[in-house]
């Protein structure tokens, strides 16, 4: 993440998208909804939540799982 940063993406790319942000993390917080929101205001599959934790490896390794299945379910481009 970013904060900050204007994230800019183009609709139309053949992705989906998995978000996840703690909410002690301040501005990624709200740079992570707002990115979260134009992503599917422009028609992406997205997932996202919230974890209640910060910045830190403890919470990665704790969602890593969640993003793989996501991002990587069989049968779907």
């Amino acid at each position: 993440g970013f904060p900050g940063m204007p994230v800019k993406v183009p609709p139309g790319l053949p992705v989906r998208w998995y978000l996840d942000v703690g909410v002690l993390e301040d501005r990624l917080l709200e740079a992570t909804r707002a990115l979260r929101d134009d992503l599917r205001a422009k028609g992406y599959d997205v997932s996202y939540q919230e974890f209640p934790g910060g910045h830190d490896f403890f919470w990665w390794q704790e969602t890593l799982a969640d993003g793989l299945r996501f991002l990587l379910r069989p049968g779907e481009a």
